[in-house]
């Protein structure tokens, strides 16, 4: 007796082919799983962030105060960073020099949503103490700077817009990037200020850019960060 003879006296059942249709569903099913995992995992994460954030905030406060004591402090982590310090044109460099402190606020619901606090000192410049530009999922918002008087900086040449694309920047400048209400979740230029500047601050104080000196010495006369509230 042949085998395909046995296997039909016993009832069993031939193998039959999966459809197309029937693979696509059983990868949709491996594709919850997938999904449901994942964001397990998200919440997961997201309540290690706020765990970090209420943990580190002590120590936020006390390096934030002992930063306002060390004359041109912000000034110059930003300006030594290579990609941060890039986007300064010439004239920005004589304002950001009253820079007194720099503060990330980051939502306390969602880490993922966060504002950037700019403290200057008085100047010539501007009347705000505090510039503020905010993330959300819908883009960015920013405080409106009150210029003393017209303030029109430098033209960039096309090759300068070009070097600075990658930063999703079609011109350089730091005011154009903080007057920019972008619409776009993701912005470099924040993710730079926020995860390296921010963070870890000292690395860029120290940092040595030989190819351009951006900043004057600390030791250099300069205004001084002041430990006065903005009002």
């Amino acid at each position: 007796m042949s085998r395909q003879e046995s296997g039909s006296k016993t009832g069993t059942r031939k193998s039959v082919p999966m459809t197309t249709m029937d693979v696509l569903e059983k990868i949709q099913k491996c594709q919850k799983e997938i999904t449901t995992f994942r964001s397990k995992c998200d919440r997961d994460i997201n309540e290690i962030e706020k765990k970090y954030l209420k943990t580190v905030k002590p120590y936020i406060k006390d390096r934030n105060f002992l930063i306002l004591s060390v004359p041109q402090f912000w000034p110059t982590v930003l300006l030594h960073h290579p990609l941060f310090g890039s986007i300064f044109e010439p004239g920005e460099k004589d304002v950001i020099k009253y820079l007194a402190s720099v503060d990330v606020e980051d939502d306390v619901i969602n880490p993922d949503l966060f504002k950037i606090h700019f403290l200057f000192n008085q100047n010539p410049y501007f009347e705000n103490r505090v510039l503020v530009k905010h993330f959300t999922e819908e883009g960015s918002t920013n405080t409106l700077i009150k210029w003393r008087t017209s303030q029109v900086f430098p033209q960039v040449t096309k090759h300068e817009i070009w070097e600075h694309d990658e930063l999703g920047m079609e011109q350089k400048g730091f005011f154009r990037w903080f007057t920019d209400p972008k619409e776009e979740f993701c912005d470099p230029i924040a993710d730079i200020l926020r995860a390296q500047l921010w963070y870890d601050p000292l690395e860029y104080y120290f940092y040595e850019n030989r190819g351009d000196q951006n900043v004057e010495s600390t030791n250099s006369v300069g205004p001084k960060a002041s430990t006065q509230s903005a009002g």
